[in-house]
């Protein structure tokens, strides 16, 4: 399986431990981790042939055009919290799944966890200020 980090501006992705183990995943063929933005023809030039996509940031954009030119591609896997940047209907008439990353900043259920948790803190008198 082949799979392509997009827009990876601040060299984040490619130094990063994680990435390391999953380079050496039985299943993975090739990560690419591409750090200019790309749009339509160079884009489709450069990972039309990868089954998973990342992309860091909202700035690449798939229309319909540009998700027809990668025919292979199977999963979009986007870090931010919009997908307005995809056309989702041609994705999903493609067959192409779109899964989000929903950090802090994004609405993560650590956040829920933990207010959850400073409640029962403060119900059952746990910590005493």
């Amino acid at each position: 399986m082949r799979v392509a980090v997009l827009d990876d501006y601040h060299h984040a992705m490619g130094a990063s431990p994680a990435w390391e183990r999953l380079r050496r995943h039985p299943a993975i063929d090739e990560i690419r981790v591409l750090t200019e933005p790309l749009t339509g023809q160079a884009l489709a030039e450069q990972v039309g042939d990868v089954e998973i996509l990342v992309a860091i940031r909202e700035r690449t954009r798939f229309p319909a055009d540009v998700l027809a030119s990668l025919p292979k591609l199977q999963f979009i896997a986007q870090t931010g919290n919009h997908v307005y940047h995809i056309d989702v209907e041609a994705a999903t008439r493609q067959g192409v799944a779109i899964g989000l990353y929903r950090g802090a900043s994004g609405g993560s259920v650590g956040a829920a966890e933990l207010t959850i948790g400073l409640l029962l803190t403060l119900w059952r008198q746990i910590a005493t200020y």
